[in-house]
């Protein structure tokens, strides 16, 4: 959570060999057991928790690191199934020792590393990995990309796109798991018919890139780390279209709802969250975020400010039952749904999110499939992937979230938030695999 390049990539790990996959197969847990810390909540008895699998960077035999990829395959984050069933397989981001620009503190004593094409001037980039992994959480294979991944998202039956790095200098790569190539793109500059300088931040938010979502064959990426106007506003991008150009270098941005929107009051699905009566008005409309939010490092007379308006940060997102983007936005602690995204009838509404009657960031929401088989959970702090299981199956459209030490079912009508599972340390990523 945030409040607290060449086209292909290079070896950044002493197991994979230079055309990007690792050639050994190996199960990543043979002997890792739930820590005690982790505690299932009474209302969730018939829960059943597991390993499926261990960062590698964290076992009892870490593998060696490049000097560009510290900490090499470590901190699980996003976490994908490419296909169905048994033959399907699972994709997990490991964001290592990577700054979320992309940049790396360069190693002392080494005089010179080598640079990639989406590295700014005077600075050192690093890489990190992807791992395929099969549904009994043995690795297969590990993909070397640029930057610090962030999002994954399935794009064709064989290819997966990864954006790397939320905060700035923002870079796509497809992985193609066929033909087992890793190709990457940079941003091509321009936007709205308008080209920008190359600064290394998205021209209208300040920041980068985050997760992915694929919505009737078009891709929608969120806009996240953006920075504040002069008012405290937030006024970025929340999400853009994003497509690859004919020249096979670059990827384009088309921005499709502004972190400042202006929605009916009627959209609000539980104004009533809100503990400042005067912050929701009964009629009229309001800008996207959370009232009872402050708005991080924006001081007024020496006391912190009341968040004015604006999405602090979209970061993660999803496709509710419905068939919604759902944008999360953690600084405001609410969810964004967008009913036809990037159409003429485009509609939005939010969902503040609540735990105990306080606003509660999380981190990624996802809605039980009917025929989802069990729910996975990278624990980034842990380096642990948690399989969870319910004898009798996830009730089909039932939302559940994570974030800030929890596994937690949410009440989508009134964002209050349940625990299930406690005691997780930086629980970032959820899917249902099926």
């Amino acid at each position: 959570m945030k409040w607290s390049w060449g086209v292909s990539a290079a070896c950044a790990v002493t197991l994979a060999g230079c055309n990007g996959t690792s050639p050994s197969v190996s199960n990543s847990n043979p002997s890792v057991t739930v820590p005690s810390s982790v505690v299932v909540s009474p209302s969730a008895a018939n829960y059943q928790l597991s390993i499926f699998a261990q960062a590698p960077g964290k076992s009892a035999k870490p593998p060696v690191c490049d000097v560009l990829s510290p900490n090499c395959l470590t901190k699980p984050d996003s976490v994908v199934q490419l296909g169905t069933g048994a033959s399907s397989t699972i994709w997990i981001g490991y964001q290592d020792g990577v700054n979320a620009d992309g940049t790396i503190t360069a190693p002392s004593g080494t005089s010179s590393l080598p640079v990639n094409s989406y590295c700014p001037s005077g600075s050192t980039c690093g890489y990190t990995q992807v791992v395929q992994y099969d549904v009994n959480g043995n690795m297969l294979n590990t993909y070397n990309v640029p930057g610090h991944v962030d999002g994954i998202v399935v794009f064709n039956a064989h290819t997966i796109w990864v954006t790397s790095d939320e905060d700035a200098n923002p870079v796509l790569t497809a992985i193609d798991s066929v033909a087992k190539t890793v190709t990457s793109y940079s941003w091509d500059g321009m936007m709205n018919n308008q080209t920008y300088p190359s600064t290394g931040n998205m021209p209208n938010n300040g920041g980068g890139l985050d997760d992915m979502q694929l919505i009737n064959g078009q891709v929608f990426v969120s806009g996240s780390g953006p920075t504040v106007d002069n008012s405290g506003v937030y006024d970025a991008a929340a999400v853009y279209t994003m497509a690859l150009n004919s020249d096979g270098k670059t990827f384009h941005l088309n921005p499709v709802l502004q972190d400042n929107l202006q929605i009916p009051v009627a959209n609000v699905i539980n104004a009533s969250a809100v503990a400042n009566v005067n912050a929701v008005p009964s009629t009229g409309n309001i800008m996207l975020g959370d009232p009872d939010v402050l708005t991080p490092g924006v001081i007024d007379n020496n006391v912190p400010k009341q968040n004015p308006g604006g999405l602090g940060d979209v970061d993660s997102s999803a496709v509710d039952s419905n068939g919604n983007l759902v944008l999360d936005s953690q600084n405001d602690a609410e969810l964004v749904f967008v009913s036809n995204p990037g159409q003429s009838n485009q509609a939005v509404k939010e969902l503040f999110l609540r735990f105990n009657g306080q606003p509660w960031p999380v981190d990624d929401t996802r809605w039980a499939p009917a025929s989802s088989q069990f729910m996975l959970v990278p624990d980034k702090g842990t380096g642990l992937v948690y399989k969870i299981t319910v004898p009798n199956g996830f009730p089909a459209g039932t939302a559940y979230s994570v974030g800030e030490g929890y596994v937690h079912q949410l009440n989508t009508s009134t964002g209050s938030l349940t625990p299930l599972i406690s005691g997780l340390t930086k629980p970032e990523g959820l899917i249902f695999v099926q």
